[in-house]
C-alpha cells in the first residue's frame, strides 16, 4: 500500500533494498532559486520543441540575449590559461582538476555522484508522495488523471477557489507544492550531474536517466491544479508545471539526446491536461502521432483518450474565433486518420476512443455531422463511437436518430438490415457492441423522459424504438449468442421496462443475472482451484467503458471481478421502482431479497448460511428472520463496503425500499429505515442531499401516516406474516436446490413427502402475499417455484427466461399441484381481475374430479364458487354449488353463496339456504346475519321469532348465552339491521328510552376494554360522543339508575376527555364523521375552549378533511374565546366553498 503511487513507474526506482551514499541529498541544501536560475537559463521548451516537425509552439518565454552577450564580453577580458599541449600536461591538468573537485566540492552546487543516489532520491520523493495520499483525506486525494475526471471537473476555477491550507503551507496541498519544488530541483541536480560527467546518458545510465524523467513528470501530474499561487511554505517559487514538463522533455531530448518515449508523452499529457493547458497538451499529442517522425504506433486508450480530449477541448477553447466553430469533431478525426497511417489494424479502437474523448467533450453532435458528411468508410466503429458519445454526453435523441438511420431499429423478422449488421451469419442480428450501445441508448431515452421525438402522443408500441420489448429482444439476443454485455446495457434494459412498467421483464433479467451468478458461485464452490479455467464458467459482464463486446470464452476471468452484483446497485434500485409503479411494492421487497441472498453468498468475506445466504447468528437476532429494513439496510451495507466512493445507487435503493415499505403500510419500518441509514449521509456532496432531500420527502410521507393509523396491527399491516413467510420458503428453496446440486445428476423431481412440505409452505406465503394485497407476488412465487425447485433440473444452463410472446401459463399442468396451492392461485387469479383464468382452472380442476375425490379438493371448490361469483357467473356457481355432493360443502362455500344471493337479494332462497346449512352443521355467524338481513327485508311471520331462533343458534354454536351473544355483537347487529331490529333483539321495548339504553351500552363496553388494555371499538366511540351531543334529550332527569351514563356537563367533558386520549392511536381520530360529532358535542355542552384547542390540532396537524358543518361550529367557538388566530383561519378555509384537506 505505501508504494501504491510508484507501482506504474519504471522498475528500475522500485527496489526495497538499495545502496545509498554518504553523500548528502541535495534536498537538505535550501538554495532552491539558483538551481531554479540556472536550469531555466539552460533548459528551456524551446529547445525541446525546436526539433518539432509540426510546427510546436515554443512561446513559454525567449532566450535572454543580453545575458549571453555579457557572459561572452566578460570572458574575452579575463587572462587566458596556461595550455598544456602535450598528452601528458592535458591528462595531468585533468587529473588535478578532477581532484580538486572531489577534494573542495562547492557547497551551492550539489550533484548526484551515482546514478543510484539519484534513485533514491526521486524514490523518496516518491515515497512521500504514497505517504501524503494516505493521510489525505477524500476533498484532498489525487485523483487518477481521466478523461471522465477532468469532464466532471469542468473549468478549473483558477481564481475562485484555494485550499486555505495549501495556501498556508500547512496542510495537504503544502505539502503536495513542497514535494514539487523538490522534484523540480531534482531535475536541476540530475542536469548538472550529467553535465558534470557524473551520469553518462550516452552510456550506461541512458535508461535509467530516461526512467527518473517519467518519473518527475509523473509528479507534475500529482499537483493541485487549484492552487497556483507561489508561496507553498517551500521557501522558494513554485513554477507552473507545465514550465517543468516543457524544461524535462527538452533535457531529455535536447540534453541528452535520449528518446522521448511514449510513457514520456503519456506522463507529459496527463500533467498538462491536469493543470488545463489543452493547448500545449494537444501539441504534444499531434507531435507524438506524427506519421512522418517514423515512430512505433501509438496505443490509445479507449477508457481514457487523454490526447484525443485535449485537441477536442483545445477546439473549444477556441471557439471564440469563427475558424475553430464547429471544427471539434474534424480535428479530433483528424488524428485519428493520422494515427491510422501508422497502425491502420488498430484504426477501429482509434474511432472508438475519438467517440469517448468527444462524448466527454460535450462532441457528440459534431461527431454524428461528421458520421453523416465524411466520404471515408469508417464503418461500424464509427456508429459505435456516434453511440457512445452519445451516451456519454446524454444526447438520447441524437442516438435514437441514428438507431433509426442505420436500421437498426427495425423489428426483428420484419425486414433486412444492411450487410454491415450481419453477425454470426443471421440477418435479424446486429453487432454486438452496437446492439450493445443501442440497448443503452434506449435505456437512456427512457429515463430521460424521450417520449415523443419520432411521433406525437402514440402509445409506447408504436414507436418500437422506445419500447422495452425491442430492449428485451436485444438482451436476448447477447444471451444467445453467447457474447458479453456491459453493465450500462444491462441498466439500460431495466430502464426501458421501468419505462413501459413491464415488470415482469425487468424482474426476469434480474433472474437471469442471480443465475448466472449463482451458477459462479457453485462452480467455485466444487472446484476452489482457480487456475482450472474450465470448470469456472466464463464472465458475461464487462464494463460499458472497456467498448469491447467478444465471446464469452474470449474474455480472461482474471481481468472480472468476483461478483458482478456489488456493481449492480442502479439496475436494483431500476427494478424496485419499476414494480413500486405497478404498486407491486411486494414483488420489490422480493427482488431486494433475492438481490441479497446472492450478494451474500457470492461475497467472499461474508459469514453467510449455505441456504439462506443469511449472516450468521452472531451478526443478526439469532436465527430469526430479519425484518424488511433489516434486509434492506444489509443490501445498502455490502454494496456501501464495495464502493466507498459511491453511494448514489444506494440512496435510490433505500428510497425505493421506503416506497415500497409505505406502500405495504408499513410506516415504521420505512421510519426506521430512514433513521438508521441517513445519519452518515448527511454530510454528504450536492448529489448526497438531493437524494436525502427525496428520502426526507418519503420518510415525512411515512411519519405522517404513521400517525394517522397509530400502532400497526396485524389486519392493518398484513405485510408482517408475508414477510415471515416469504424468509420460510426462500430458506426451504435454497435448502432444496443445494441438496439437488450437490446430489448432481442424480437429483430430480421434488416428490413425495418433501413436495407436499414445500407445497404448504408455497400456500401460506401465497396466502399471507395475497392478504397483504400483493396478488401479483403470490402468482410469481408460484412461476419461482416451479423453475428453480419443483421443475426438472435443465440440462443446460437457460440463457433468458423472459416470454416474449404470450405469458407462459402457469396452470397447463392442472392437478400437479395440490389443494391448497391451486386454491391460492385461483384467489391470486381473482384478485388480480383474472376472472377468466381463475373460473377456467377452476372447471378443469372439477373435470379432473370426481364427487368423490372432490372432498379432498374443498378450499380450491371454496375459491372457485367465490372467483365464478366475483367473474358474473353467479347463477352457474349456485349451479355448481347444487351440484356438488354434501360432504365437498364447506362453510365458506355456503357463506360464498350467501352473500352472491344477498346482493341479488334473493331472500327466500337465501333463508333457505341457512336452513340447509344449519341441519348440515355448516352454518356460520356470516351465514346467520345474512339470513338475519333476509328476514328483515321480507314478509316473514313472527320476523321476531325468526331472529330470536336464529341468534339462539349462533349462541349455541359459539357456547354463550343468547343475551351475551347479542349483547357482544350488537353493533353488528345494528349496522346490519338497524336500531330497530337491534334494539328489539336486546329487549330494549321502549323506544324512547332506548337511546338511553344504547349510550349505556357504550359507556360500559368503553371502561371494560379500557380496563383490559384493550383498544375501545370505534362503534362505541361514536355512540358516545353521539351521546354527548344530545344528553339534554336523552331523559336521564326522570329516570333511575344508569349510573355510568354522566348526569352533568362537566361529567360529560371529562368522559369526552377519556374518548379523545383513547384515540390517540387510532385512525378515528382523523374520521371526518366522528371529529364533526366531537364538535357538535362540545358546542351542544357549551365546551368552547376545548372545541378550539382540538380544531387548532387538528389545522396543525395537516392532511385532515373537515367539513363545512365542522368548520362553522369551530369559528363560532373561536369567536366566543375570542381566538382570532384560528377565527381567521377558519373563516379563510370557508371562503375557499370546499373541504379542508
Amino acid at each position: 500500500m505505501k508504494r501504491a503511487v510508484a507501482t506504474s513507474l519504471p522498475s528500475a526506482v522500485r527496489r526495497s533494498h538499495r545502496h545509498r551514499s554518504d553523500v548528502v541529498l541535495p534536498w537538505f541544501v535550501r538554495q532552491q532559486q539558483s538551481y531554479q536560475r540556472s536550469f531555466d537559463s539552460n533548459h528551456h521548451w524551446r529547445s525541446f520543441s525546436s526539433r518539432s516537425s509540426d510546427g510546436v509552439r515554443d512561446g513559454i518565454g525567449k532566450r535572454n540575449t543580453h545575458t549571453r552577450s555579457s557572459k561572452r564580453n566578460y570572458q574575452q577580458q579575463q587572462p587566458r590559461k596556461k595550455q598544456h599541449h602535450s598528452r601528458r600536461g592535458k591528462e595531468e591538468q585533468r587529473r588535478k582538476h578532477s581532484n580538486s573537485k572531489r577534494k573542495n566540492p562547492k557547497p551551492d552546487t550539489p550533484i548526484f555522484e551515482t546514478i543510484h543516489q539519484a534513485q533514491d532520491a526521486i524514490q523518496e520523493l516518491l515515497d512521500r508522495l504514497v505517504r501524503i495520499n494516505e493521510k489525505a483525506g477524500a476533498a484532498h486525494k489525487i485523483d487518477p488523471i481521466t478523461v471522465e475526471a477532468l469532464a466532471a471537473r469542468g473549468p478549473l476555477p483558477w481564481d475562485s477557489h484555494h485550499h486555505d491550507a495549501a495556501n498556508t503551507g500547512d496542510g495537504i496541498w503544502g505539502e503536495r507544492a513542497l514535494v514539487y519544488q523538490k522534484t523540480q530541483d531534482f531535475l536541476a541536480v540530475l542536469a548538472r550531474s550529467v553535465k558534470e560527467r557524473r551520469l553518462s546518458p550516452s552510456r550506461k545510465h541512458g535508461k535509467e536517466l530516461s526512467q527518473l524523467v517519467e518519473c518527475v513528470l509523473y509528479v507534475c501530474g500529482q499537483q493541485d491544479p487549484r492552487c497556483r499561487d507561489g508561496d507553498h511554505g517551500g521557501g522558494g517559487e513554485a513554477a507552473d508545471p507545465s514550465e517543468l514538463v516543457a524544461s524535462a522533455l527538452g533535457v531529455l531530448e535536447v540534453d541528452w539526446n535520449l528518446d522521448v518515449g511514449h510513457r514520456h508523452y503519456e506522463r507529459a499529457i496527463a500533467a498538462l491536461c491536469n493543470a488545463g493547458n489543452w493547448e500545449l497538451a494537444a501539441q504534444l499529442f499531434e507531435k507524438q502521432i506524427d506519421p512522418n517522425a517514423g515512430g512505433p504506433p501509438v496505443g490509445v486508450s479507449i477508457e481514457n483518450p487523454l490526447g484525443l480530449y485535449a485537441v477536442a477541448m483545445r477546439c473549444r477553447a477556441g471557439e471564440g474565433r469563427e475558424a475553430e466553430q464547429s471544427m471539434v469533431a474534424e480535428h479530433v478525426m483528424d488524428a485519428v486518420q493520422r494515427l491510422s497511417m501508422v497502425s491502420p489494424s488498430d484504426q477501429a479502437g482509434y474511432v472508438l476512443a475519438a467517440g469517448t474523448a468527444l462524448g466527454f467533450a460535450h462532441g457528440s453532435g459534431e461527431l454524428v455531422d461528421y458520421q453523416r458528411s465524411t466520404v471515408l468508410n469508417l464503418g461500424r466503429p464509427l456508429v459505435a463511437a456516434c453511440l457512445r458519445a452519445c451516451c456519454l454526453e446524454g444526447d438520447y435523441r441524437a442516438g435514437l436518430a441514428i438507431l433509426a438511420d442505420e436500421g437498426i431499429l427495425v423489428a426483428p423478422g420484419s425486414s433486412h438490415p444492411e450487410e454491415e449488421w450481419q453477425w454470426g451469419g443471421a440477418r435479424d442480428r446486429m453487432d454486438p457492441l452496437c446492439r450493445d450501445l443501442a440497448i443503452q441508448v434506449l435505456g437512456g431515452a427512457a429515463e430521460g423522459g424521450t417520449d415523443d421525438q419520432f411521433g406525437e402522443g402514440g402509445p409506447p408500441d408504436e414507436h418500437p424504438w422506445h419500447g422495452s420489448r425491442l430492449a428485451l429482444e436485444l438482451f436476448r439476443q447477447s444471451r444467445e449468442e453467447g457474447v458479453t454485455i456491459s453493465r450500462e446495457a444491462l441498466v439500460g434494459v431495466a430502464q426501458a421496462c421501468e419505462r413501459d412498467q413491464n415488470w415482469r421483464g425487468a424482474f426476469s433479467v434480474l433472474r437471469t443475472v442471480l443465475d448466472e451468478e449463482e451458477a459462479a458461485h457453485a462452480a467455485k464452490s466444487r472446484s476452489p482451484d482457480s487456475n482450472n479455467q474450465e470448470s469456472h464458467p466464463a464472465p458475461w459482464l464487462v464494463p460499458g467503458s472497456w467498448l469491447k463486446i467478444t465471446e464469452r470464452d474470449q474474455l480472461a476471468d482474471s481481468s472480472i471481478e468476483p461478483s458482478h452484483l456489488p456493481s449492480l446497485g442502479s439496475f436494483l434500485a431500476s427494478v424496485m421502482r419499476n414494480c413500486n409503479r405497478s404498486s407491486n411494492f411486494g414483488m420489490a421487497l422480493f427482488a431486494l431479497e433475492l438481490f441479497r441472498i446472492q450478494l451474500l453468498q457470492s461475497n467472499v468475506g461474508a459469514s453467510a448460511e449455505p441456504s439462506t445466504g443469511k449472516k450468521a447468528a452472531s451478526d443478526t437476532k439469532g436465527n430469526d428472520s430479519l425484518s424488511p429494513e433489516e434486509g434492506i439496510r444489509h443490501v445498502l451495507f455490502e454494496l456501501s463496503r464495495a464502493n466507498p466512493n459511491g453511494n448514489d445507487a444506494e440512496h435510490e435503493i433505500m428510497i425505493a425500499g421506503m416506497v415500497a415499505l409505505c406502500g405495504l403500510r408499513c410506516h415504521k419500518h420505512a421510519m426506521q429505515l430512514y433513521e438508521t441509514t441517513t445519519e452518515e449521509w448527511l454530510s454528504g456532496s450536492e448529489g448526497d442531499r438531493e437524494e436525502n432531500a427525496s428520502a426526507a420527502a418519503v420518510y415525512g410521507y411515512a411519519s405522517m401516516h404513521q400517525e394517522r393509523s397509530g400502532t400497526p396491527t396485524a389486519e392493518l399491516v398484513p405485510w408482517g406474516a408475508a414477510q415471515n413467510h416469504l424468509d420460510q420458503l426462500l430458506a426451504a428453496a435454497g435448502l432444496v436446490k443445494t441438496i439437488r446440486r450437490d446430489a448432481g445428476d442424480s437429483g430430480g423431481l421434488v416428490v413425495g413427502q418433501r413436495r407436499q412440505q414445500m407445497e404448504e409452505i408455497l400456500a401460506r406465503a401465497m396466502n399471507s402475499c395475497t392478504a397483504g394485497h400483493q396478488p401479483e407476488l403470490s402468482l410469481y412465487l408460484l412461476e419461482w417455484m416451479e423453475e428453480c425447485v419443483f421443475s426438472e433440473p435443465p440440462q443446460q444452463h437457460q440463457a433468458f427466461l423472459y416470454p416474449m410472446g404470450a405469458e407462459t401459463d402457469l396452470f397447463d399442468r392442472v392437478g400437479s399441484y395440490q389443494d391448497s396451492v391451486t386454491a391460492e392461485a385461483i384467489v391470486a387469479r381473482r384478485y388480480t381481475r383474472e376472472y377468466d383464468a381463475a373460473i377456467e382452472l377452476f372447471e378443469a380442476t372439477l373435470e379432473k374430479h370426481t364427487d368423490d375425490d372432490l372432498s379432498r379438493w374443498g378450499k380450491t371448490v371454496s375459491a372457485g364458487l367465490a372467483a365464478m361469483v366475483a367473474g358474473g357467473r353467479g347463477d352457474d356457481a349456485l349451479q355448481v354449488f347444487g351440484a356438488l355432493d354434501v360432504g365437498v360443502r364447506s362453510n365458506e362455500c355456503y357463506n360464498t353463496v350467501g352473500r352472491y344471493l344477498s346482493r341479488v337479494k334473493d331472500w327466500q332462497q337465501l333463508i333457505d339456504l341457512y336452513g340447509e346449512a344449519t341441519a348440515e352443521g355448516c352454518s356460520s355467524e356470516e351465514l346467520a346475519m345474512l339470513a338475519m338481513l333476509a328476514v328483515t327485508s321480507t314478509r316473514v311471520e313472527n320476523r321476531l321469532r325468526a331472529l330470536r331462533a336464529i341468534v339462539n343458534d349462533c349462541a349455541s354454536i359459539a357456547g354463550v348465552d343468547p343475551k351475551q351473544w347479542t349483547m357482544t355483537n350488537y353493533w353488528s347487529l345494528k349496522k346490519s339491521l338497524g336500531f330497530y331490529h337491534a334494539r328489539l333483539l336486546m329487549w330494549w321495548n321502549d323506544e324512547d328510552r332506548a337511546p338511553l339504553d344504547e349510550v349505556n351500552l357504550a359507556i360500559k363496553e368503553f371502561y371494560r376494554q379500557k380496563s383490559k388494555g384493550t383498544k375501545p371499538e370505534n362503534d362505541v366511540l361514536r355512540a358516545i360522543v353521539s351521546g354527548a351531543g344530545r344528553h339534554d334529550s336523552l331523559g336521564l332527569d326522570h329516570t333511575d339508575g344508569y349510573e355510568q351514563v354522566p348526569r352533568s356537563e362537566e361529567a360529560w367533558r371529562f368522559l369526552l376527555s377519556d374518548v379523545r386520549r383513547s384515540t390517540r392511536d387510532s385512525p378515528i381520530r382523523y374520521d371526518p364523521t366522528f371529529i364533526d360529532a366531537l364538535v357538535e358535542a362540545y358546542k351542544s355542552l357549551g365546551n368552547s375552549k376545548d372545541c378550539v384547542n382540538y380544531v387548532s390540532g387538528l389545522l396543525n396537524a395537516g392532511g385532515t378533511r373537515l367539513r363545512q358543518t365542522t368548520l362553522e361550529n369551530a369559528m363560532e367557538a373561536a369567536r366566543l374565546e375570542q381566538a382570532d388566530g384560528l377565527y381567521n383561519d377558519v373563516r379563510m378555509l370557508l371562503s375557499e366553498g370546499t373541504e379542508h384537506s
